[in-house]
């Protein structure tokens, strides 16, 4: 179960670095035409682009507590199956 947990994790934040990479390449112009035929994702879009600051934060933000998320899990699982082996090597 904590695999399957561990991949949508993994799945969510690529996720997310898509949605950051699609909302500062679209054009406006396109945007706006697409807003003006009725499309409500676009005007939503369209929104959301008026504070550009504030929708990078909330992207970043929520892509690094799903990654410190996801490193988490990745380690309890480590040690749940390998036990403390190795552990004394890499803290010395």
């Amino acid at each position: 179960m904590d695999i399957i947990v561990l991949i949508v994790l993994i799945l969510l934040s690529a996720v997310i670095s898509v949605v950051e990479v699609g909302f500062y390449s679209v054009n406006d112009t396109k945007l706006r035409a697409l807003a003006d035929t009725g499309s409500k994702r676009a005007e939503m879009a369209l929104h959301l682009r008026t504070d550009p600051q504030r929708l990078l934060l909330t992207i970043l933000v929520g892509d690094r507590l799903i990654d410190t998320a996801t490193a988490s899990l990745a380690t309890i699982i480590a040690l749940n199956r390998f036990g403390g082996q190795g552990l004394e090597g890499v803290l010395g």
